[in-house]
């Protein structure tokens, strides 16, 4: 049996309180732009360099990124920042390179993350300098959403795929067998058409993100007809090319190496390649659609035009599939830009190395904004742009997890790996990089050349256990720590128990059960501790008659935990329970005040105690994570919604914050304030959060 609560468990909730660098005039400035240009970048996902106007493959049909090619600026050595979505796309946005970030990896990245890395997207630094801000598709990975970013944003949906028997370990591609108007990318073509012609205001900076060519490739059958398959001609593979080349290299690409190995078994690689070819001409209209849209629009004249790749992509080169590589099919992709009245751009080819980290001081240039970050990593393409004469000395740089890679400069490619193996390839005379000079010795002076660009710094790993999370600085004697944003949902925990199947302590057969909240039990305000009753089979996916759909519930805070269940959660994950001193200081900067313009700031009781519950803030019991203001850290729910487990330096459990039963009975909250709770308590109001170092 749960042991009751003393009338202070329920006393206390919270009162929610409430590198600039200025840009100087930019000297790059052009002349004949408007003051404030809008800006429209388009990011494809998954496209190599096979388009027809940088002439890399001869089959690959872009009539309408060759039309636009023809009044824009086109780069025909561009190259990624990194060969996986996520570190590529965040080092577009930021003008940060991974190695200057610590983002090697695929995992959320949200606006607080960005923050406490002092780091600040393309979105955020127009929305500074007074642009509407509009975002469609894939743009950031993973959560292609993210709060703070935009001022108005459509969701990237995940492509549908043909209702078909999909073998195991069989690539997906084929023809789609419903109405193309549902594809992601016509959805999101269809947005943007709408916001063009409707509801965009300027000035705007509006991003585009086309989920193809990324797999799963199934297209219109019109789309595959340009591509009959007895005339696919496919990638060779060359097993003699492994012979002079560091396992570094390969061990970059295991499970690529597995794909193609059921490709080359199932003999399907150029049904594959004609799929690829297919997606390319899918997204290529899409991309035409769009851009046609905009000329329709008054503003068209005022609108600088960008669009490109986030990395490459192998289908058979280099005895590889897929990305993650730091060779040519993975690194070089297509990039352009097109600027109405820079005619002098129109069908000009640049042939020196550029990398899409220059686009964010680009930007900055282009449209004069003020705020940037002083140590971007990239280099301004507006001395290009001026004159295509321009003597350009900068290499590029591609890198693919930690200390490893890829300089290219001039006619050579340069590439060290984390263990020292290098390759060394001249690009011009050797394309398709069959010969690694690294260790021949008349080379060496090149080599060691290209050495010299080599990333100074090399930041440790942000990995995936720091999704979700923010960083706190240090104060006083407590180091700095991450700390979860909100409290773990019912969906997360749910999440660990089909990993684990974990039991809870309530769901034991020595317990099977926790306490709920009755506020009809006894009309005596003053004795708090019996306005819980001992249920039984009620645990976190079993709520009774409060909070009764768990599925419906998924973004709410889990409860019915114990201590211990909050300690089992976070050490699976590699993580901890918070202690006091480090919950008092996540919880230290509050916004605003409970009730400030016009709205609760923080899910508390509102009413009579505890007999009724006006449930002005919405909510009578839980409420979803992130339904109010986060405090100045980038935490949520630090007041009211649910108490949470810390640990005393004693080693006890304690619980701190308030919860949804909290109102003016309660005083306000303190965040110096700690509740000491039996271990073994769980109820209707009590989850928790994790914290990592």
């Amino acid at each position: 049996m749960q042991k009751k609560f003393t009338s202070t468990f329920i006393l206390f909730s919270i009162a929610l309180a409430g590198i600039i660098f200025v840009v100087k005039n930019q000297k790059n400035k052009l002349n004949s732009l408007p003051q404030k240009p809008n800006v429209v970048i388009v990011i494809v996902d998954d496209l190599n360099d096979w388009v027809s106007f940088l002439n890399k493959n001869t089959q690959a049909k872009t009539p309408y990124l060759d039309k636009i090619a023809k009044e824009s600026l086109i780069f025909d050595y561009a190259y990624a920042p990194a060969t996986l979505c996520n570190p590529s796309r965040t080092s577009i946005m930021t003008g940060k390179s991974p190695s200057s970030t610590g983002i090697y990896n695929n995992f959320r990245i949200g606006h607080n993350l960005l923050t406490h890395l002092g780091l600040k997207s393309l979105p955020e630094l127009f929305k500074e300098n007074k642009y509407n801000v509009y975002g469609a598709g894939k743009i950031f990975h993973a959560s292609h959403y993210n709060d703070g970013f935009w001022d108005e944003y459509e969701k990237w949906v995940k492509p549908i795929e043909p209702e078909k028997d999909i073998k195991k370990n069989q690539f997906p591609y084929g023809v789609i067998n419903y109405d193309e108007s549902l594809m992601s990318d016509s959805k999101v073509l269809k947005s943007v058409e709408n916001s063009l012609e409707n509801k965009i205001q300027e000035p705007f900076f509006l991003t585009v993100g086309y989920s193809h060519p990324h797999f799963p490739w199934f297209s219109p059958q019109r789309f595959f007809d340009m591509y009959p398959l007895e005339s696919i001609e496919v990638e060779e593979l060359d097993l003699d090319d492994e012979k002079d080349m560091p396992r570094s290299g390969y061990n970059l690409r295991p499970g690529n190496q597995k794909i193609l190995k059921n490709i080359i078994k199932q003999g399907n690689l150029e049904e594959i390649t004609q799929a690829y070819l297919a997606s390319i001409s899918y997204v290529d209209e899409k991309i035409g659609l769009l851009f046609e849209a905009l000329k329709q629009t008054p503003y068209y004249e005022n609108t600088i035009f960008i669009f490109f790749s986030d990395h490459g992509f192998h289908l058979g080169s280099k005895n590889t599939f897929q990305k993650n590589t730091l060779w040519e099919d993975a690194t070089h992709i297509p990039f352009l830009i097109h600027i109405p009245k820079e005619s002098k751009i129109f069908n000009q080819h640049y042939p020196k190395t550029v990398n899409l980290i220059d686009i964010f001081p680009t930007l900055v240039d282009l449209c004069d904004l003020r705020g940037a970050a002083s140590d971007l990593d990239g280099e301004s393409l507006v001395n290009i742009i001026k004159d295509i004469d321009h003597k350009r000395n900068k290499a590029s740089i591609t890198t693919q997890g930690l200390k490893n890679h890829a300089i290219r400069k001039g006619d050579w490619k340069y590439i060290r790996y984390a263990d020292a193996k290098e390759e060394l390839y001249n690009i011009k005379k050797d394309p398709d990089e069959k010969t690694n000079l690294a260790q021949i010795a008349k080379y060496s002076s090149i080599k060691n050349d290209l050495a010299k660009e080599l990333p100074k710094k090399n930041a440790k790993a942000i990995t995936w256990f720091y999704e979700g999370m923010v960083k706190i600085p240090g104060k006083n004697r407590i180091k700095e720590f991450w700390i979860d944003e909100t409290e773990v949902t019912n969906l997360k925990f749910r999440k660990f128990f089909q990993k684990t199947k974990y039991r809870t302590e309530a769901e034991s057969k020595e317990i099977n059960g926790s306490l709920v909240f009755n506020p009809n039990k006894i009309d005596d305000s003053e004795e708090f501790f019996n306005f819980w009753d001992f249920t039984q089979n009620i645990n976190w996916h079993n709520l009774g008659d409060h909070d009764r759909n768990i599925t419906q519930h998924a973004f709410y805070p889990v409860v019915h935990v114990t201590l211990e269940d909050a300690m089992n959660y976070c050490n699976y994950y590699k993580k901890r329970l918070a202690t006091k001193s480090e919950w008092r200081l996540a919880a230290s900067i509050d916004p605003n005040k409970i009730y400030a313009k016009g709205r609760w700031q923080a899910n508390i009781f509102q009413g009579i105690f505890p007999s009724h519950d006006n449930a002005e803030d919405g909510f009578a019991g839980t409420a979803p994570v992130k339904s109010y203001k986060a405090n100045k850290y980038g935490v949520y729910d630090m007041a009211g919604n649910v108490w949470e487990w810390t640990l005393g330096s004693d080693g006890k459990g304690y619980i701190m914050g308030g919860s949804f039963l909290c109102g003016d009975h309660c005083r306000g909250f303190d965040p110096q304030r700690s509740i000491e709770v039996d271990p073994q308590t769980s109820s209707d109001h009590i989850g928790f959060r994790c914290v990592k170092n």
